[in-house]
């Protein structure tokens, strides 16, 4: 499982950075003055202390070009450092610290045991006796570089396996088969009411396939809805028999608001209540309603059931999102998110104070096994990772924070859950625990300010933002920082 971090990644590289050194120059002190004189402590089998000084690269090789390889290694440590913000998993921030750390380790020698500039020789003295001679900074080394490779890997396989949950490919509803046991959430309730709600359909559709024979609980068909089912049991839903839902029509008495147009893309400033495309319980009166009015191409683009949308917002979230007006431009900007290259800053307005100015949430999200409607942290759930930094802290009428955070996945209600684990909750947000009369508020105060992306045809990099809407404004005007 991931880990919540309440520092920045950068903070948690510096401790990792400084211990390796640290353990390297004091082990190196020790070598110096307990293995002089050509001594050598035998530790176990092959293993010994043994000195030797190192004037090439770990593991004694290139000897001779310490002034180059010196050079090299201060250019890699200040590269390394640089990209640290962009390492995306734990695993990768230690990996990238502990080779900064071995880096700076061997660089200090080099600077401070010669007669020159960089013209130092590396203090060796783990010896094994059937490999070159290394000492702390090397081993940091290796197991960095050992580490990064595995974060990739798994990088790599997360971006294969799980698209982000706020990024559509094609429909896959009609071919797809539920298969899972009925949690305790949903012991004791209705088969239709838990098809309902796992398969994220209306109840109209639920019964529907119950009466198709779709609906099976521990291998025997259900026959009607309302059947009750309990803890555990083995829920099979084959989702082929599902109805054909209606393709969303256009609606031209909706207004959009649209911050840019071009025959490619649209960048809209999305209000407060508006859900995103038609679903469970909204069928009408979405964006992608009010946009099939305005731009009626989108509705062969991507997924003809929630035509255009490559990203989306949550209803209550305001502020800007983008959509496809060509299959070229939709499929490019699919495959951006899915890269985690665009970026999506949201401001938010939290209770209490955040223990550390800026920081990083990552921890993996999944359906809340309690409430199949709410998510949450879970081991076996999907990458999330959030960033933040707190722009205003307040404590009158209540301790309260004004935070801007940065979305490097985009699963559902990822802010949200991810500040209310923190105990954080989104000042409004009645799902996650932040409505209090304190401070009221008509929704979750989380506005999308501001989003980055590389033109899908012309390959100009795009910049928007978006000033906060009247109802957060007023709720922000409520706050203000007092002193004595």
């Amino acid at each position: 499982m991931a880990l919540v971090l309440t520092r920045s990644s950068t903070s948690t590289a510096k401790i990792i950075i400084a211990l390796v050194v640290i353990c390297d120059q004091v082990t190196k002190h020790w070598a110096l003055n307990a293995l002089n004189n050509g001594r050598t402590i035998d530790i176990f089998w092959t293993l010994r202390f043994n000195l030797v000084f190192n004037s090439g690269m770990a593991f004694s090789k290139g000897q001779g070009l310490g002034r180059f390889i010196g050079l090299l290694a201060i250019g890699v440590a200040v590269w390394l450092w640089l990209s640290l913000r962009k390492v995306s998993t734990t695993i990768g921030v230690v990996g990238t610290a502990m080779l900064i750390g071995g880096a700076i380790g061997n660089v200090v020698d080099r600077l401070f045991r010669g007669d020159a500039w960089l013209r130092g020789s590396v203090v060796d003295f783990i010896d094994l006796q059937w490999f070159p001679v290394f000492n702390v900074a090397d081993s940091s080394v290796t197991i960095g570089a050992i580490l990064l490779i595995y974060s990739s890997i798994v990088a790599v396989a997360s971006q294969g396996f799980s698209m982000s949950q706020e990024t559509f490919g094609a429909d896959e509803s009609d071919s797809r088969v539920i298969d899972e046991h009925v949690p305790a959430a949903l012991d004791g309730q209705r088969v239709d009411r838990i098809v309902s709600l796992v398969a994220d359909i209306p109840r109209a559709s639920a019964a529907a396939l119950i009466e198709a024979g779709a609906v099976l609980l521990d291998g025997a068909v259900v026959k009607a809805g309302k059947i009750k089912a309990t803890e555990g049991q083995h829920l099979k839903v084959e989702l082929s028999l599902l109805p054909r839902k209606q393709l969303p029509l256009a609606e031209p008495d909706l207004k959009v608001d649209v911050v840019y147009e071009d025959d490619d893309v649209i960048v809209i400033n999305k209000h407060a209540g508006i859900v995103v495309h038609p679903g469970a319980g909204n069928p009408t009166g979405t964006l992608v309603n009010a946009v099939l009015a305005k731009y009626p191409e989108i509705a062969k683009i991507g997924d003809p059931f929630r035509p255009g949308v490559v990203h989306r917002l949550d209803a209550g979230t305001t502020g800007l999102m983008m959509m496809a007006r060509t299959q070229r431009a939709y499929e490019s900007l699919v495959e951006a998110l899915s890269r985690r290259v665009v970026t999506r800053r949201y401001l938010a307005l939290v209770w209490g104070h955040m223990s550390a100015v800026s920081g990083v949430i990552d921890a993996p999200l999944g359906r809340d096994q309690r409430d199949p409607t709410k998510m949450a942290v879970l081991a076996g759930g999907k990458v999330a990772r959030t960033t933040y930094e707190v722009r205003q802290a307040f404590n009158v009428p209540v301790d309260c924070s004004l935070i801007e955070c940065g979305l490097e996945t985009g699963r559902t209600h990822q802010i949200r859950v991810h500040l209310a684990t923190l105990g954080h909750s989104v000042v409004g947000d009645v799902v996650y625990g932040g409505a209090r009369s304190v401070l009221s508020s008509p929704r979750p105060m989380l506005h999308a300010t501001s989003l980055h992306f590389t033109h899908p045809t012309s390959g100009e990099e795009m910049k928007f933002s978006a000033d906060l809407p009247e109802d957060f404004a007023a709720v922000l005007a409520k706050c203000s920082q007092y002193t004595d």
